[in-house]
């Protein structure tokens, strides 16, 4: 309880600082976000993630999951044709869902891992010998 209660103490102060010290607000949202992020308190991480944002400062971390592993099963599977160079409809008809569920799919994978696009989950993706994507996984593409 006292790692969240300082957790929301530091977003409190960054958000008071915002309006007079930017540095010393980015301070305080840095030191909110590391707390956060320590003791796995989602809520004051993305809260202190998007206050950074909106101060300009790029929150995301690469690779904050120690990669594939972290991921849901559905989640890798997604990611494996991504890497593949499949499109979330090609996704999803390889799947039999929706393009929309592929989407979330990807933006759960991205959020997991500290990325920002396709290209960085392939790249990871296709890094990691454990998870090489084989030629037949691929999906076929309509001509």
């Amino acid at each position: 309880g006292r790692i969240s209660d300082a957790t929301w103490a530091w977003l409190d102060a960054g958000r008071l600082l915002a309006e007079t010290d930017r540095g010393a607000a980015i301070a305080a949202l840095r030191q909110a976000a590391t707390l956060g992020e320590q003791a796995g308190l989602v809520t004051q991480l993305r809260l202190a993630s998007l206050l950074l944002r909106r101060l300009g400062v790029r929150a995301w971390r690469r690779g904050a999951s120690g990669g594939v592993a972290g991921l849901s099963e559905r989640e890798a599977e997604i990611a494996r044709l991504v890497a593949s160079g499949a499109s979330n409809r090609e996704i999803g008809e390889t799947l039999l869902i929706a393009p929309k569920t592929v989407e979330r799919h990807v933006s759960n994978a991205l959020t997991k891992l500290g990325l920002r696009n396709r290209t960085e989950l392939a790249g990871l993706v296709r890094s990691e010998s454990s998870v090489r994507v084989p030629p037949d996984d691929r999906p076929v593409r309509p001509t």
